[in-house]
């Protein structure tokens, strides 16, 4: 049990990290590039001013920023070039030893010294982006936790109202949950969690976002997408759930709330007040079902909502 969390854990991280820690490209190169110029400052001022003071550190300075602002193997080119720079400088500076393997064999201490620096400080770096990673989603299930989803959420926010692009919320909640806990036990219950969110992520393109708010209760975020998307989106997930195979013994059966907004979305507090109202309409309405809006601009307008309680049994109530 524990190894799937783990490895459940491992594959969010992993997703995470290609959402929010890897850097840009161009961001790299840019600092191999300063790290390079700090490089050759640091080998000019130890050529002028001579054998006598030390430059040792200075060139630690470009290998601990290319350790920090981009990958491991960058950090070792660097770190290559910098004990390089620094030999050279040395010997034409005019310091001399009584045999030339004293220059190599300096050379390679320097170069291990640099290599230590790089890979300790990359540990570090690795450590707190892993705790990073650690605060930003549920560790039970893997996907984000409402602290990441709320952040998330008001960039997206303000990037629907910046270029007037779709999107679409669903605010999934899992019918009698607590029984499931009651009749197998808590252990069966945190694995029918990690299922159902599995299930859902494996339902979704890799630009939608899965989170935890709390208990049995998950949000899904489509960006990009209108009303007539969510719902097969939304109804191949649910019905996805309904045919997993390790969910059938649990008689899962879910209640969903969704709301797409067009234009000029509200907060992000109204935008979920308003979504989690619609899930406990299906709620009140038997369970079971799924109910959707489209937020106008100004106020919800309800498209059609689906009651399937016990066996399909689809109503359409259009209002205009």
């Amino acid at each position: 049990m524990f190894r799937k969390k783990e490895k459940n854990f491992q594959k969010s991280e992993r997703e995470l990290n290609i959402k929010y820690i890897q850097f840009n490209k161009q961001v790299k190169l840019k600092w191999v590039i300063i790290s390079i110029i700090m490089i050759a400052f640091a080998g000019l001022l130890d050529y002028f001013t001579g054998p006598e003071v030390a430059f040792s550190l200075v060139y630690l300075i470009p290998v601990m920023t290319s350790t920090w602002f981009t990958r491991k193997p960058f950090a070792v080119f660097i770190s290559i070039i910098s004990a390089t720079t620094w030999t050279i400088a040395e010997i034409t500076a005019g310091r001399f030893y009584s045999h030339l393997v004293i220059h190599f064999w300096n050379t390679i201490s320097m170069l291990g010294f640099f290599l230590i620096v790089t890979i300790l400080l990359d540990r570090l770096k690795t450590n707190l982006n892993y705790e990073r990673v650690l605060s930003r989603i549920d560790y039970l299930t893997g996907v984000m936790n409402p602290r990441s989803f709320y952040e998330f959420m008001d960039i997206e926010i303000e990037r629907s109202k910046r270029y007037g692009h779709p999107f679409t919320i669903a605010y999934i909640d899992m019918d009698n949950f607590k029984k499931i806990n009651d009749k197998f036990g808590h252990l069966d219950g945190d694995n029918v969690l990690r299922i159902f969110a599995d299930t859902m992520k494996s339902n979704l393109r890799k630009t939608d976002i899965v989170a935890r708010l709390g208990g049995d209760e998950l949000v899904v975020f489509l960006p990009e997408t209108d009303n007539k998307a969510a719902k097969q989106a939304i109804e191949k997930i649910k019905k996805s759930v309904n045919q997993n195979k390790n969910l059938k013994d649990y008689s899962i059966t879910l209640s969903i709330g969704v709301l797409t907004c067009n234009t000029n979305p509200p907060s992000i507090n109204k935008i979920m007040e308003s979504v989690d109202s619609l899930m406990y309409s299906v709620k009140n309405r038997g369970k079971n079902g799924i109910k959707y809006s489209i937020y106008a601009g100004h106020q919800n307008e309800e498209v059609d909502s689906i009651s399937t309680n016990n066996k399909p049994n689809y109503s359409l109530d259009n209002k205009n």
